[in-house]
């Protein structure tokens, strides 16, 4: 494209360069009135400032004016020569004319990189890590980064100084940093400037923290799934209403806490529990090492059914913080607060359900989430209530959990609602893990528009139960009901938009022999419904050619199927030479996915190589899905032989050269690669005397010297043949007579054969 630079009312010659690029301006002032413009190609390349065009003697004109019109601002530093680098934008400029070209210069500002955003370490942070990690955002514009560190905020000597490339986020120094307090800011670098982040402040303390009121949260640490810090672990469970995740253990367990505190940081460490009324348990400081302090606390479980929960209190002269599950509700790791955040971990003691069928289904051991792809994948779209928007080709896999062999079976009962019809799905049992059963089963897909609804059953023995959405209808959790309340969760699948049919695969015979029948089986879908299909093509080439060369019989062959029309052979023919109708086959327009089989012969001059396979499939909107299977098949050599002459007749006297009256013999060969003709005999001439089989001599043109003297070794009397159909060669057959020879009848065995 043309572009042509416009300023202060003077247009430049047209010069081709790429619009939307960067180019650089330079402006030269010199007398009272005149500039000099060059401009610039500004590309980081090879081209980088190249000159592309010269403009002398603008007009200054009004300077404000000009600056406000072309958006460029020229300093005047006092002298005739000074000089001012800006860059811009050129648009492409309209040779018909309907808008003015203009340039649009752009500040040094708007092209400065964005200012950093610092990370970790924190502002104000204490670290024990003398090695810390420096992390950070990732800004705009920026060549490279520069982090600073030192123990004066006005960095005048850095313990840290280093320039690292863009889109670096975090930098680990490899020496380590004396304990102090720190300021630390990055720096973004480009040929434009140079922005700063804010400047942050941490500490260096590696020397153990001591009874001071002050409790180092850094160094506090409980797993409630740690069988170190919660023993016995027991199993995983989430309960609802509650939705809270705990531990639940046998009824009297005795239950053993620890948590990890810094070396003399805390005074004392308690485990507050409500079991319906408040327990104060003092943890005992178990062992220590340099850097950290474990407590512990033993507690009995009751003998009946009770949920406890439990949180910790650390104290440190008046400084009391708490360590307590953190949000979301996951057990495992917790977090510290100033406050109580009501985030307890949770220990239930009670009795499994028992492994048999006793006609009672623990409630509290169920659960089904239709916005969580565990328990309904895909989750879908959710709508406003009752469930989720699904696309009508969706298999949608249901799971629900129960307690480890609690239940005898579990169903999901559908109402479809286009059928108005109730079909029952039976689940499997199909994971077993931490005191669980999750039941499972998989929904078909309506590959339609339609409305299922859907719900649980659970049965142990005569008992019943069902689980199935809340009085909300917010869709999502459910909950169980003794008697069901039809309260379905709702999949609205949505209509299916006409979209191309596919070619998934092909499937073929790894061998191949040329002129021999074989199957060619298509694999077409169509989330449509294959009633869709139209066409469906097939093309058999060599990896010789390329898909789209000719037909021929030696390389390329195409098939198709025609709705309405059947099978048949595009080429290379004649007709359907190379296709058995009677054994192709479509396939079934009620499915989604089947075969089409396309029973095929290749001529027997196929090329023998690998072969590769096409096809398409085009639908009745025209659209088209097509795929390519190379390697898919080898054709074998094929090799034919006809003579025309199948006996021999010689006649003459002693001391004569005689040939066979049959004369020439004519070989007629089909082979798909390049041959010999090749002769021998089965020894001597048998007869009353003595007659050598070297006597017998065959050639090619039958005229002497002659080709060769036959030996009961394969001799090749034609070489290197070029492959073909029905290729012709002669041979033609002489005896010599010795003087000497037994005059009588004598007889041999001649063979000849076709070899690659």
């Amino acid at each position: 494209s043309k572009v042509r630079f416009f300023a202060d009312g003077t247009y430049g010659a047209d010069v081709s360069r790429e619009a939307d690029v960067y180019y650089i301006g330079q402006i030269i002032m010199y007398g009272t009135d005149k500039l000099n413009v060059n401009f610039y190609r500004g590309r980081d390349d090879s081209m980088y400032r190249e000159l592309i065009e010269n403009v002398r003697d603008w007009t200054k004109g009004n300077w404000s004016t000009g600056a406000d019109k072309y958006k460029l601002s020229v300093w005047d530093g006092g002298g005739t020569s000074s000089y001012y680098y800006d860059w811009f934008f050129v648009r492409k400029y309209n040779h018909l004319g309907a808008l003015d070209p203009t340039v649009n210069f752009v500040t040094f500002e708007s092209r400065m990189p964005t200012k950093p955003i610092l990370q970790s370490p924190a502002n104000g942070s204490v670290t024990s890590d003398n090695t810390p990690t420096f992390t950070w955002q990732d800004c705009e514009n920026e060549d490279n980064y520069r982090l600073l560190v030192d123990d004066d905020q006005n960095f005048g000597s850095p313990a840290i100084d280093v320039i690292l490339p863009a889109n670096t986020t975090s930098y680990t120094p490899t020496t380590e940093l004396p304990d102090d307090v720190y300021y630390w800011k990055v720096i973004a670098v480009n040929v434009a400037g140079e922005n700063e982040s804010d400047i942050w402040s941490f500490e260096i303390d590696t020397i153990p923290p001591t009874i001071d009121g002050d409790i180092w949260w850094a160094g506090v640490f409980f797993d409630s799934y740690d069988s170190y810090y919660f023993s016995p672990v027991g199993e995983p469970i989430t309960t609802y209403p509650d939705n809270v995740t705990g531990n639940m253990l046998p009824l009297g367990s005795s239950v053993t806490i620890r948590i990890r505190t810094f070396h003399n940081d805390v005074e004392n460490v308690k485990v507050r529990i409500w079991t319906g009324e408040e327990v104060i348990v003092n943890m005992e400081k178990e062992n220590s090492d340099d850097t950290y302090d474990y407590w512990k606390a033993t507690i009995s479980g009751p003998d009946s059914e009770s949920k406890w929960w439990f949180r910790f209190v650390l104290q440190d002269m008046d400084d009391i913080d708490y360590y307590q599950d953190d949000w979301p509700r996951v057990g495992g790791w917790g977090a510290m607060s100033d406050e109580p955040t009501g985030n307890d971990y949770l220990i239930w003691f009670r009795t499994k359900p028992t492994a048999s069928i006793d006609g009672d289904i623990w409630w509290d051991g169920v659960f089904f989430d239709s916005r969580n792809s565990f328990y309904k994948y895909p989750v879908g779209t959710p709508r406003d209530n009752f469930g989720e928007n699904n696309a009508g080709t969706d298999q949608i896999r249901l799971r629900i959990r129960t307690w480890e062999n609690d239940i005898e079976n579990a169903q999901v009962r559908v109402w479809k609602s286009k059928a108005s019809q109730e079909v029952i799905f039976n689940m499997t049992k199909a994971i077993t893990e931490n005191g669980f059963d999750w039941w499972e089963v998989t929904l078909p897909a309506p590959m339609e528009e339609d409305n299922w609804w859907y719900r649980f059953i659970l049965k142990d023995g005569s008992k019943i139960d069902y689980y199935e959405d809340h009085e909300e209808r917010d869709a999502g959790i459910g909950r169980m009901y003794e008697d069901s309340p039809d309260r379905s969760w709702l999949i609205a699948y949505q209509p299916i938009p006409n979209v191309a049919p596919e070619i998934l695969a092909v499937f073929t015979p790894t061998d191949v022999s040329p002129d021999v029948a074989f199957d060619v089986k298509v694999t077409v879908r169509d989330l449509n419904k294959l009633n869709n299909v139209n066409e469906v093509w097939l093309v058999l080439y060599s990896s010789s050619v390329s898909k789209d060369a000719s037909d021929n019989v030696r390389d390329h062959y195409t098939f198709k199927w025609v709705r309405g029309t059947g099978f048949t052979e595009v080429g290379p023919g004649p007709g359907n030479a190379h296709l058995i109708v009677a054994g192709c086959s479509a396939g079934n327009d009620d499915l989604t996915e089947d075969n089409w089989t396309f029973r095929v012969k290749l001529g027997k001059v196929a090329e023998p190589v690998s072969w590769n396979v096409w096809a398409k499939a085009v639908d009745a909107g025209n659209l088209e899905g097509e795929n390519t299977f190379t390697d898919k098949f080898t054709v074998s050599v094929y090799i034919e032989l006809s003579l025309d002459d199948n006996s021999l007749t010689f006649s003459g006297q002693q001391g004569q050269t005689v040939g066979a009256s049959e004369y020439p013999t004519l070989a007629t060969v089909t082979s798909n690669k390049d041959f010999y003709i090749d002769v021998k005999g089965a020894g001597d001439w048998s007869g009353p005397g003595t007659l050598q089989l070297s006597n017998t001599k065959a050639d090619k043109n039958g005229e002497e010297p002659y080709d060769l003297s036959i030996s009961t070794s394969w001799q090749s009397l034609w070489s290197n043949v070029g492959w073909g159909e029905g290729v012709q060669r002669n041979i033609y057959w002489f005896l010599v007579i010795p003087s000497d020879t037994t005059p009588g009848n004598y007889s041999n065995t001649f063979y000849v054969r076709v070899s690659v």
